[in-house]
């Protein structure tokens, strides 16, 4: 869906936290790719992180969203908070590199918000996540129900 459809129906929110946040969200500019660049080559910069991750709030909300549909077990703003978690993780594992990223920033999006899905619904159901299995294996799809039975059946063995 494209991102100024999210934003007009999340504009309409129930939850006043949603739409403080989305009033703020609109006033964030996307980044360029020249940007992009220039910021990850001065990352040393405090204030470069903070540009960066704000450059991809709208992409983090669009993926929040998309999540968001998909499952009623977490909130859109503990979805975006994981999203910017995730890119903020990425961004660090660059800095500590210094080279290409291995995984692009948008995969530790993904991988961060599906990560907090899943420990949801293990919470609900009284059982531990299994951390390992989730972590190395790549799910296409957010087939979360498949997730949870392979990491009953490892904790199992």
């Amino acid at each position: 869906m494209k991102y100024n459809l999210i934003i007009q129906e999340l504009k309409q929110s129930p939850d006043s936290n949603v739409r403080a946040f989305v009033k703020d969200a609109e006033k964030i500019q996307r980044l360029s790719p020249a940007d992009r660049k220039y910021f990850l080559t001065h990352i040393h910069d405090p204030n470069a992180v903070g540009k960066l991750i704000n450059g991809y709030i709208p992409y983090i909300i669009r993926v929040a969203y998309a999540m968001s549909l998909n499952t009623n077990r977490v909130s859109i703003l503990e979805l975006i908070n994981e999203g910017i978690i995730g890119a903020y993780a990425a961004i660090l594992k660059y800095h500590q590199r210094g080279t290409e990223m291995l995984r692009p920033l948008r995969v530790y999006v993904h991988l961060y918000m599906a990560s907090l899905i899943y420990r949801e619904m293990c919470y609900q159901r009284g059982i531990a996540p299994h951390y390992y299995y989730f972590k190395n294996h790549n799910y296409a799809n957010n087939d979360f129900e498949s997730r949870i039975a392979d990491g009953a059946r490892l904790r199992a063995e």
